[in-house]
Parts: structure tokens; sequence; C-alpha cells
């Protein structure tokens, strides 16, 4: 469970940034998404900033051992880690459809997604359809798979 958190879902929020646009030229395309967009990069941002600064609390109250707490700050050192480490190509995936209900579910909604995000990419200028889906639809699987 930790390297979900700390190595591979830190990748989702990093891609997502990709997948909006904070530009004030935005406001008059497509206000309600500028507004999404700039709180997203906030988030991010601030939970890969911020985050750290918790650890200290939390080992004060036993929730975590003190090491979290260090100077080194560890996980931020995870987080780099796992950005790090990249997604790897993953040109096989169609091969576990048959193997994994959710690897099902996820390739065929990829597909709907990305025709349907073409159609209205207008709305949406500068921002990377792939990444938008990674960082709402498999964004918000893995929360619910966590």
């Amino acid at each position: 469970w930790f390297n979900t958190i700390a190595a591979q879902h830190v990748k989702l929020h990093a891609m997502a940034n990709w997948g909006v646009n904070s530009d004030y030229s935005l406001a008059d395309v497509n206000p309600f998404f500028r507004r999404n967009s700039v709180v997203t990069v906030m988030y991010n941002f601030f939970g890969y900033s911020s985050f750290n600064g918790f650890l200290k609390l939390w080992a004060a109250e036993g929730l975590v051992s003190d090491g979290w707490a260090g100077p080194g700050k560890p996980l931020v050192q995870e987080f780099n880690h796992g950005i790090k480490d990249n997604v790897w190509q993953h040109t096989q995936i169609e091969e576990l459809v048959k193997y994994s209900e959710l690897i099902s579910f996820v390739v065929k909604v990829r597909s709907i997604f990305l025709a349907e995000f073409e159609k209205h990419k207008a709305l949406f200028p500068g921002t990377n359809g792939e990444a938008m889906f990674v960082g709402t639809v498999l964004h918000s699987l893995d929360h619910t798979m966590m």
C-alpha cells in the first residue's frame, strides 16, 4: 500500500498537470475548466511541497514513526523516486483485458474518452487528452482501489 501512495499515485498527480490549463486566456473559452485547472495545479503543488509538514505532528501523535519527520524529508524522497521511475511503456496492456475486469474497463473507457476529447478539444486548448484521462478517470479509479 505504501508504494501505491508514495511512488505510484504521485505519478497520476504529476501527469494531471499536463491535462489542465490555467492560462488567463482560457477564462473566456472555458472558465469552469480554467478554475478547476488552477485548483488541480495548486493541490498538486501543495500536496508535494507541504504534505511533509504534517509528519512531525503525526509522529508526535504516534501515527507514523519519527523517521518520517526527519530533516532529509524521506516522504518527498519517495515521491521523487516514484516520479523519476516514470510510467513504463505498456503497449501489450490489451493482452490482460481477458484476465481483469478493471483493465477491460480502463481500455474501453480510455478509447471513448479520447474520442470524445478529440471532438471537444477546442474547449481545452493547450491540454493533453491522455493526461486529462489519467488525472480524472485513472486518478479516481486509483482512489477507489486503495
